[in-house]
């Protein structure tokens, strides 16, 4: 009876300890399970609140596709622990264009792929602007911060339970210690006896019912302890995850509002360590700037137990205010109510939107500015859709074209100018059809507005693509430049108008800047100081100062000057400045000041007055001979009649029979002398013009026939003279008595050259010069003229004396071997027969003269033809002129030009080469690469003696070797027979003597040119 009762009680007792376990664990799952939909339904809230947050935060970013911005908006809302992740795609849902996602250590991570829509925390919203929508943004929720609660909920159940539970066991072991455990007891010691060798009777029979209690309470101990172990865990993994969350956390005590828990993210907001957080309130440290601060957070959360993004403010240790978002749940802990809140900094965030702000004011401000209208073509609505301003520029507005949108068709047919049509057309399909996502295009184009007028429209324009790199839309924008592009034209046709003055004028004209850099220069310029292309073009103003100052004889001077100038602003000048080559420039210098007094730079200005100063000088040089010559009139007149006196007294001696014959040859020395001092007279008359000119018609080759016995004795045998006479005879208007004086003074002249010996060489013809031929050689002039040409082979004239050898009483011998006045008498009888005098010398190689005397009238009365251009056949060959005079290979080029030639200049020898090569290889690269035939060099045309170390000889023996087909005809200011004397030279074959006629020179390379 009694083992019955035993089993009730325990059955009993142990029904209730399960019963009331199920009771409560059934209340514990329910409340467990509405706690936990509870949670997720406020999670799901908060996530819809983030969603409706972040969208108008995106608006401006996606609409600009600002990249950098949307990043920094989803890192910033990717803070809120409650994001798992977040992703921003394109209005299609094709292209993403941000995402992020937290890993499993809860780290933000940047995703490129679409993040796969798993589970029920997913809230989507459209991203509009301007009523369009142009984005979408999806937020993924976690709901780890709820499986962390329900974890506590849970052991707080657990606990509860056990604590029953244990209540329960108390009675039980009352109980069983009455009716088991001592039963057990004597069980043990039945066992006890049993197993010491004792025997033992047990009074009780529940050995089965024991065992199975036994059983039941070891499993119940052991679930115990492991949900025991469960709560440990889970307590541990609240504290990790709320300690290290990134999201700022508190727990405060509601009544008093101190710190109960804090996390290190709330610490490093306010700047205050976890110790002195705890046990203080907010509005004790501060960060609550009033009561009003909290009672504002207060109200919600008391009326609905939960607050959800409140903005306000808190001041953190240093002063500093920073702004948070606010979320916040009323909570029971230890019988106290308490909140847990969770706050975001969005300090940083907040100053971004600011500085957002106020860019995009700056920005539509500066459109404003510079008139600069937006506009976008959607092509898949193929709609382009502008602002007010682009109607604005078309002289119209949007209500009148029926709102802001229309397709491009109608775009281009109302607005853009017929012409330009294809253009923009062509402009939109590129933008369309590219797959380059920085495709971006320039353009201008013609419009029409509403009133008629054209105007000019500058475009800009970028495309947004798909992820597939197709086309969505072109945004761009327009501006009206048709008063820039009028000014432009302007600016251009007056820029052109005064370039075409300052290049047509014949001042070589620089102008530079405050700064002394150079503006413009004009082609003049270029001519007066030699200056290379690729030194001109270059912008380097040093190249162009080196190589000026290199053109002046004193550069150092040259320099001063100019930076004097430059270091007085207000002043101008002029000087004179002498170039390396002889040349004289005036050189002035006037500064560019506005009336206000403003200093803008300098305009230089720089004239060749060489010829100026040579005219001067000739004038100075005839005004001197002028003087000279009446004072040898006024002396030889004077003299004569002393002369006579003395020629007188010394005949009559000579007729007194009483002079001894020492006194008789004393006599006739006298006389001699009186003689010689006579023919002397008689040369400063003819110098001076006063001596009585007897013209008749004389034949020139006559009267040097005549004189040629004289001459030979005259000069002596070491001299060995050569005659070459024209064929026909040369007739001039002249003395006879003056022409033998000039024929010996020039033979005398050319002996004294050559005190060992040497050639003379006389030379007589006929020329007939035309304009051309006249424009060769100074002092000539058109028509018929006889030419005696007097040449040595001696040491020659240096190039410093050359100008001066017609001076009186000028010269280079030792005293008492020349008068000076030898080639003095020969300029003055020229001068008075109407013709001149022209003079060739080189140094150790001879001086020949040229005289020019107008042939007899009765010869050459007939009015004289350029023979150029009616007898003469020119050509189109290539022709190689190389002169070291610039002036002789400027004319000789321009005869060459008018008869068709094509020609090519070289200064010297290795220039020539240069030519040469250059020219060569053109023309093989015309037949290589264009199929095409240039011209070769077909003739040679060089001097005999050129500056370099390359003569004319050398030079044509070289090209020779090159092209054994190339003609070659050599210049010389000596004939034939004096330059050639190392090589076979043919005048007018192979050979010209300077100064030849043009007519010569177009004859004698035509016959070479057509010569097998």
């Amino acid at each position: 009876m009694r083992s019955r009762k035993t089993s009730i009680a325990v059955i009993v007792i142990v029904a209730m300890v399960t019963v009331t376990t199920l009771v409560l664990g059934t209340l514990g799952v329910i409340n467990y399970r509405n706690t936990k939909s509870l949670e997720m339904e406020n999670l799901r809230i908060a996530l819809a609140l983030d969603a409706d947050q972040i969208a108008p935060s995106l608006d401006l970013p996606v609409w600009n596709f600002d990249h950098s911005e949307i990043d920094k908006v989803v890192e910033s809302m990717m803070l809120d622990p409650i994001l798992e992740g977040m992703v921003v795609k394109s209005s299609d849902n094709k292209t993403v264009i941000s995402a992020r996602e937290r890993d499993a250590w809860g780290k933000i991570q940047v995703v490129k792929d679409e993040i796969p829509a798993a589970g029920i925390l997913v809230e989507k919203r459209d991203i509009t602007f301007a009523k369009e929508t142009v984005a979408t943004v999806t937020l993924f929720g976690t709901a780890r911060s709820v499986d962390v609660k329900m974890k506590k909920i849970l052991v707080w159940t657990i606990f509860n339970i056990l604590t029953l539970d244990l209540i329960l066991i108390f009675f039980l072991y009352l109980l069983l210690n009455r009716w088991v455990f001592k039963p057990l007891r004597e069980v043990e010691a039945y066992a006890s006896t049993v197993s010491a060798g004792g025997s033992a009777v047990l009074t009780r029979a529940f050995r089965g019912e024991l065992e199975s209690l036994r059983s039941s309470i070891e499993k119940m101990f052991r679930l115990l302890d492991l949900r025991y172990q469960e709560l440990q865990e889970s307590e541990e993994r609240f504290s990790k995850a709320f300690q290290s969350s990134p999201t700022p956390i508190t727990i405060t005590d509601m009544e008093t509002g101190r710190y109960i828990e804090v996390n290190e993210s709330s610490s490093r907001l306010w700047g205050y360590s976890k110790q002195e957080m705890i046990g203080h309130s907010a509005l004790e440290l501060g960060i609550w700037r009033s009561k009003e601060d909290r009672e504002r957070m207060l109200q919600p959360l008391l009326a609905t137990g939960t607050l959800r993004n409140l903005e306000t403010y808190g001041l953190t240790r240093d002063g500093s205010t920073r702004t948070v978002i606010m979320n916040a749940k009323l909570v029971e802990l230890g019988g106290k109510r308490c909140i847990v809140s969770l706050i975001q900094d969005i300090t940083e965030r907040k100053r971004a939107v600011e500085v957002l702000q106020e860019k995009q004011t700056q920005l539509l401000l500066a459109m404003d500015i510079a008139r600069l209208a937006h506009w976008e073509f959607d092509v898949e609505k193929n709609l382009v859709t502008g602002d007010e301003k682009i109607f604005q520029m078309f002289g119209t507005t949007s209500a009148q074209e029926g709102g802001l949108s229309m397709s491009p068709e109608e775009y281009i047919r109302k607005f853009v100018h017929p012409s330009d049509a294809a253009l923009v057309a062509n402009e939109v399909a590129l933008g369309v059809a590219t797959t380059d996502p920085n495709f971006a295009r320039q353009f201008e184009h013609r419009i029409v507005r509403a009133d008629g007028t054209e105007g000019v429209m500058m475009t800009r324009s970028r495309i947004l693509q798909s992820a597939v790199g197709k086309t969505l839309k072109i945004f761009g924008t327009s501006q009206d430049i048709t008063e820039q592009k009028r000014a432009q034209a302007e600016l251009i046709w007056k820029t052109a108008f005064l370039e075409a003055q300052v290049d047509s004028a014949l001042d070589g004209i620089l102008v530079v800047d405050d700064r002394a850099k150079r503006i413009l220069q004009n082609q003049r310029l270029i001519e007066l100081f030699n200056i290379p292309d690729d030194i001109a073009r270059d912008d380097d103003d040093a190249k162009l100062v080196r190589h000026v100052t290199n053109q002046v004889k004193d550069p150092q001077q040259f320099v001063e000057r100019v930076d004097y100038l430059h270091a007085h602003p207000a002043e101008a000048g002029r000087d004179e400045i002498e170039l390396a080559d002889g040349r004289i420039l005036d050189r002035y210098s006037a500064p560019v000041i506005d009336k206000a007094g403003k200093y803008y730079g300098r305009i230089w200005t720089f004239r060749d007055i060489s010829k100026q100063r040579t005219l001067e000088d000739q004038f100075r040089q005839s005004q001197k001979m002028e003087a000279v010559g009446q004072l040898a009139s006024g002396v030889a007149h004077d003299f004569n009649n002393i002369l006579g006196i003395i020629q007188m007294q010394s005949d009559l001696l000579k007729a007194d029979g009483n002079l001894s014959p020492a006194q008789l040859g004393f006599a006739s020395e006298i006389g001699e002398a009186a003689q010689r001092a006579a023919a002397l007279t008689r040369q400063l008359l003819l110098f001076s013009r006063k001596e009585k000119m007897q013209t008749r018609e004389l034949d020139l080759n006559q009267s040097i026939n005549d004189m040629t016995k004289m001459l030979r004795r005259t000069l002596g045998e070491n001299i060995k003279m050569q005659f070459k006479f024209a064929m026909q005879p040369l007739f001039i208007h002249a003395d006879a008595g003056m022409m033998d004086q000039v024929l010996m003074n020039l033979s005398v002249n050319a002996r004294d050259a050559m005190p060992e010996g040497g050639n003379i060489v006389i030379e007589t013809s006929a020329m007939e010069l035309d304009d051309l031929s006249a424009a060769l050689f100074p002092q000539s002039r058109p028509g018929s003229f006889v030419c005696l040409s007097v040449g040595d082979t001696g040491c020659g004239i240096p190039a410093k004396n050359l100008q001066r050898i017609f001076e009186p009483f000028f010269t280079t011998k030792d005293v008492g071997k020349g008068t000076g006045l030898g080639l003095a008498t020969v300029f003055g009888i020229v001068q008075q027969h109407q013709g001149w005098v022209n003079v060739y010398s080189e140094v150790g190689h001879g001086t020949i003269f040229r005289i020019y005397l107008p042939r007899s009238a009765r010869i050459s009365d007939q009015k004289f033809v350029s023979p150029l251009t009616e007898q003469v056949q020119g050509g189109n060959e290539m022709i190689l002129l190389v002169e070291d005079e610039p002036r002789l290979r400027a004319s000789v080029t321009n005869v060459l030009s008018r008869l068709g030639y094509n020609v090519l200049e070289a200064s010297d020898g290795a220039s020539a080469l240069e030519v040469w090569k250059k020219h060569r290889n053109q023309v093989h690269f015309a037949r290589k690469v264009w199929n095409q035939d240039r011209d070769e060099i077909r003739l040679l045309l060089t001097d005999m003696v050129m500056p370099g170390g390359i003569t004319g000889k050398d030079l044509g023996e070289r090209l020779l070797k090159e092209n054994p087909k190339l003609k070659v005809i050599y210049v010389s200011g000596y004939s034939a027979e004096v330059a050639g004397k190392d090589f076979p030279l043919q005048e007018g074959v192979n050979f010209l003597t300077k100064p030849f006629q043009a007519q010569k020179l177009a004859q004698t390379i035509r016959n070479s040119l057509d010569k097998i």
